[in-house]
């Protein structure tokens, strides 16, 4: 088994689903990276996933930037907001605040922003709520459920993941982005 390849295609089918490009480089997850100096894994336990960066890793945000740099011409950048401090998801952010400045439109990381209750940002900061129709909501529910190896960790299985994201959605009356305040002060 090479859990690696196989969350790939799992990203894969997902994109496929929801109509998307994607671009695999050779970055790997938290979990198998290690410390160049003592060969010893960074990330070890969920404290050290869902905590800070690990101090050997700072050079990845420029490496992450530079890749995002290489990106084809875009719109709108989408970033992960990092709520529930998954150490990729800060990496990501910090490397595309570097890349990109603050012309950014953050998501909201899911499931983690729902089960820390997560309700708003602080001032400085816009709430942009949009709506998802039925489709949209079911074709959600599909490519997370592409995630097979990570259904039951993160949801307890499909049925129960389909259920919290449809409450979640329905909650919210959308999905909600955010982006940096543009308003003088």
């Amino acid at each position: 088994s090479n859990p690696p390849a196989q969350r790939r295609l799992e990203e894969e089918a997902a994109c496929q689903i929801l109509g998307a490009e994607w671009l695999h480089w050779t970055l790997q997850d938290c979990i198998y990276r290690t410390d160049p100096d003592s060969g010893r894994a960074l990330y070890v336990s969920d404290d050290g996933i869902f905590g800070a960066v690990h101090s050997a890793e700072t050079p990845l945000i420029a490496q992450i930037a530079e890749l995002c740099q290489t990106l084809p011409a875009h719109g709108e950048i989408f970033a992960p907001l990092a709520r529930g401090n998954h150490v990729d998801h800060q990496l990501v952010r910090a490397a595309a605040e570097q890349a990109f400045g603050d012309n950014l439109v953050y998501y909201e990381d899911y499931p983690y922003v729902q089960r820390e209750g997560f309700t708003g940002l602080a001032a400085g900061w816009d709430e942009i709520l949009v709506g998802v129709s039925a489709e949209s909501l079911q074709k959600r529910i599909d490519a997370i459920a592409a995630h097979q190896s990570q259904l039951n960790m993160l949801f307890g299985g499909h049925e129960a993941m389909q259920q919290v994201v449809t409450a979640y959605t329905n909650q919210l009356n959308g999905e909600r982005l955010w982006r940096r305040s543009t308003a003088p002060i």
